[in-house]
């Protein structure tokens, strides 16, 4: 997979954050993500019924916001990009990072999404 065409594929994933309702949420989805596809945030975890409620409770949470896509960097079926939470106002309070793994036919069959890292821990 090319670079533009794996940034899209992202893109696509990303994009579907925005959208309100379940079924087109589903019929983005399904352009981008596999059906063995295993969902790993620090607050849900599971297979595609894992990320429509992610979505469903970041609609709720945070009404109107999306995620932007920053940068990319990535070899062989992995690749790792930074996002940005646009709130609706354009402020942005959080960036984090979404490692991706990719199927052979080039369809996502792993999202780990890392949230905002902080600094060093104290001992």
């Amino acid at each position: 997979m090319t670079k533009p065409q794996l940034w899209n594929l992202y893109e696509t994933y990303a994009e579907a954050w925005k959208l309100v309702s379940n079924e087109e949420r589903e019929n983005a989805l399904a352009q981008v993500i596999d059906d063995s596809i295993q969902y790993l945030t620090p607050e849900f975890q599971g297979s595609r019924e894992a990320i429509l409620n992610d979505m469903e409770s970041f609609r709720k949470k945070f009404p109107g916001a999306h995620f932007a896509v920053e940068d990319m960097s990535s070899h062989h079926d992995v690749a790792l990009f930074t996002w940005a939470l646009v709130l609706a106002d354009g402020t942005i309070p959080a960036k984090g990072h979404d490692s991706l793994l990719l199927s052979p036919e080039g369809k996502i069959v792993s999202i780990t999404t890392f949230p905002p890292s902080g600094p060093k821990p104290l001992s």
